[in-house]
């Protein structure tokens, strides 16, 4: 979903849909299908991804096939609001174990990842194809593909990192493009997890009638600091559904009612320094209003030096 946009992936014909939202109502896109359909009659579509810019060009990452696994990059645009697919060509790797997306972040505007270990039809060689919105892609990363690949159950693509959820310590991965650098959580006992779009907090769920919800801040490199207080006392973690990360809001959906709490950052994260014991200088501004109107605020900065 981008915006006012929703798209749905069907096993019968139409196959594919896109929806706008309007008034509060889904409203059907036409969409003509004509390029795809020409190309691969297939719609044996096992994961699919969808990336965006700004212009209304899309990108449609598809995993096709149960055996091969192979992907296919569809190019589409809103034309006349009609959803047009322009193009659609395989890509280089096959066997793809898993696929992400990240969306407009500060590493790229968009980017679709397959991860393969099988690069080259070559047993555990593993590779990430990376599809961008203008068309351009390369293959890399082998080191980041075997970590995403082993163990993992699910990968997720949020902001301008990945996560990968395993079966094994440290149980959760984080890479952040483009270094890939990886912050590992060592989280052990939940049974689901929810990551802020910022990367600064995780809900776990576990397996617990008393405490079946936790809520950590990720305020430091491999230890999350759990809220002391948890949930607001308002909340019946019993009837708790789902959770969504709306930028700075955390929405906890319930079988009563819906809340939206502002989870307030009180902590900076700097990533990837290059080297250690070097001195680095960390600017950070910030404007906070003061008064009732828009105009009465002040605005402060400060600068910290420290060594690693």
């Amino acid at each position: 979903m981008f915006e006012n946009y929703i798209f749905a992936i069907y096993s019968a014909s139409p196959y594919f849909c896109v929806y706008k939202i309007e008034d509060d109502t889904a409203i059907a896109i036409t969409t003509n299908m004509t390029a795809y359909e020409t190309f691969d009659t297939t719609y044996d579509w096992q994961e699919v991804q969808i990336i965006n810019d700004n212009a209304s060009n899309f990108v449609i990452g598809v995993v096709l096939g149960k055996i091969l696994r192979n992907p296919v990059i569809i190019s589409a645009s809103m034309v006349d609001n009609v959803f047009v697919i322009n193009k659609a060509e395989y890509g280089v790797c096959d066997y793809i174990v898993s696929s992400f997306a990240l969306y407009k972040n500060s590493f790229c505007d968009s980017m679709i990842g397959f991860v393969t270990n099988n690069y080259n039809s070559t047993s555990e060689n593993y590779r990430i194809e990376q599809r961008y919105i203008d068309g351009s892609y390369e293959v890399t990363n082998e080191i980041p593909a075997y970590y995403l690949c082993n163990q993992t159950i699910s990968l997720e693509g949020k902001s301008r990192a990945v996560i990968a959820k395993t079966t094994m310590a440290p149980y959760i991965w984080i890479y952040y493009y483009p270094q890939v650098y990886r912050y590992s959580i060592s989280l052990t006992d939940g049974v689901q997890n929810w990551i802020s779009t910022n990367l600064m907090y995780i809900i776990q769920k576990y397996n617990d009638t008393q405490t079946p919800y936790k809520i950590y801040s990720l305020n430091d490199y491999n230890n999350p600091e759990e809220f002391v207080n948890g949930f607001p006392a308002e909340i019946d973690a019993s009837t708790i559904t789902d959770f969504e990360f709306v930028g700075d809001t955390l929405i906890i959906f319930t079988t009563q009612k819906t809340y939206a709490i502002n989870l307030k950052e009180t902590h900076m994260v700097v990533e990837n320094l290059p080297q250690a014991n070097a001195n680095y200088t960390v600017e950070y501004q910030t404007e906070r209003l003061i008064g009732s109107l828009n105009t009465e605020g002040i605005m402060g900065s400060f600068s910290v030096e420290f060594n690693i």
